[in-house]
C-alpha cells in the first residue's frame, strides 16, 4: 500500500495526518506538526502554523505532495495553503505620537477580533519594545491605568501584545513624557531684588494647576510664600527680605491626583 508525504519544497518531507476542525494559525513560512502515512484511499488534513511574519499580508504557501500509491515512486504535485491572521490591535488613547497628560495614564486599544484570547502592554525608557516602566502580564481588558510615567520630556515606547491561542503578534508606538512647570523668571543664578516679585513658570500639558512655596528653613519650606493652586503661571510676592536670606522655592505641578514639584533656591541681592 502505497502512502502521502507532505514536504514543503526543501528537500524534507513529513508524514500528513487525519485532524479535526485545524486551521492555520501563523503568519510566514509553513511548519509542519505531527504526522502517520495515510495509505490509499484514505483522506487527511494537514495542519500548518505559520510563524507570525508579514502581519497583514494573506497567507499563502506551496506545499508539495509526493504521492506513491499508483506505483510511480516520486511523483509530485503540488498544493497552495492559504489562510487568515488578524493584524494586531490598534490603541488610539492617548493618540500615538502625542505628549503624555502626566504620568498617570490609561492606554485604551480596539476591542479585539473574534479568537484573541489575551493583551499585555509593555512601557518603556530605554527604546522600542523596552518594558522597565510596566509589564502588564497577559489579560483580557481593552485598557490599562499606568501610574509613575516619567515627567521629564522623554520618549516613550509602548508595545502592545495580542494574543490568538499560541499565535502573538505586536505592534510599536512612540509617545512624549510630560514634563514639570519650570520657573522662567527670576532666574536663580541672578538673585532677587525688591520688595515685589514676579515669578514665571512655563504651561505643562496635562496639568491641572499650580503652585508656588516660599521659604528660608531649607527646601520644601514655606514660612515666606504659600500661593494657592492656580491654572495661571505666574504670581506676585510682596515681601521685606534681608541681604542675609536665602529663599527656598518649590513649585508645584499638579496632574488631576497626582502632584510633583521642582526646587530652586535663590539669594537675595
Amino acid at each position: 500500500m502505497g502512502g502521502v508525504y507532505i514536504g514543503d519544497g526543501s528537500g524534507r518531507s513529513v508524514a500528513a495526518h487525519p485532524f479535526h476542525d485545524e486551521t492555520v494559525e501563523r503568519m510566514g513560512h509553513p511548519q509542519f506538526i505531527g504526522g502517520s502515512r495515510v495509505g490509499h484511499p484514505a483522506e487527511c488534513d494537514l495542519p500548518i502554523e505559520f510563524a507570525p511574519e508579514n502581519v497583514g499580508s494573506p497567507l499563502m504557501e506551496d506545499v508539495t505532495l509526493t504521492d506513491n500509491a499508483l506505483n510511480v515512486v516520486g511523483a509530485q504535485q503540488s498544493i497552495v495553503v492559504t489562510g487568515a491572521v488578524s493584524a494586531p490591535d490598534t490603541l488610539y488613547l492617548p493618540r500615538p505620537g502625542s505628549v503624555l497628560t502626566g504620568p498617570e495614564v490609561t492606554f485604551t486599544w480596539e476591542a479585539a477580533a473574534s479568537g484573541v484570547t489575551g493583551y499585555s502592554v509593555w512601557i518603556g525608557s530605554t527604546g522600542v519594545g523596552s518594558h522597565n516602566l510596566c509589564d502588564s502580564g497577559e489579560h483580557t481588558a481593552t485598557s490599562i491605568k499606568v501610574a509613575g510615567l516619567p515627567t521629564n520630556g522623554e520618549t516613550i515606547y509602548v508595545r502592545l501584545y495580542t494574543t490568538s491561542g499560541k499565535t502573538t503578534v505586536h505592534s510599536d508606538y512612540t509617545y512624549t513624557a510630560t514634563t514639570r512647570a519650570a520657573i522662567t523668571t527670576p532666574n536663580p543664578s541672578v538673585g532677587l531684588t525688591g520688595a515685589e516679585q514676579i515669578f514665571n513658570w512655563t504651561h505643562v500639558t496635562g496639568a491641572t494647576g499650580y503652585s508656588l512655596w516660599l521659604g528660608s528653613t531649607g527646601p520644601g519650606s514655606s514660612d515666606l510664600y504659600i500661593s494657592h493652586e492656580t491654572t495661571g503661571t505666574s504670581t506676585t510676592v510682596n515681601w521685606q527680605l534681608t541681604s542675609t536670606v536665602v529663599v527656598y522655592a518649590r513649585l508645584y505641578t499638579t496632574y488631576g491626583n497626582v502632584t510633583v514639584y521642582n526646587d530652586y533656591t535663590y539669594t537675595v541681592q
